[in-house]
């Protein structure tokens, strides 16, 4: 197992089954805090499009996350 599958499975189990409402609001904490190091980081980076392309990759991953929880709501 990679370390981003790891990572987001511990994430999606911490905020689907807090132990308690401090742990999960200290994840989340950290999840915004790594956001917006990450988005200072690649607004100074010296490749100017990495930020722009970052942006764009996410952006299809949550499209296609929203598109695949749809439809197994749809029961496909």
């Amino acid at each position: 197992m990679s370390v981003s599958q790891w990572l987001k499975l511990t994430v999606i189990e911490a905020l689907e089954q807090p132990q308690d409402d401090a742990f999960r609001d200290q994840v989340l904490a950290d999840l915004l805090f790594t956001k917006i190091a990450l988005d200072g980081w690649l607004r100074t980076h010296k490749d100017k499009e990495l930020r722009d392309r970052v942006v764009v990759a996410y952006q299809r991953r949550i499209r296609e996350y929203r598109e695949r929880k749809a439809a197994t709501r749809a029961g496909r």
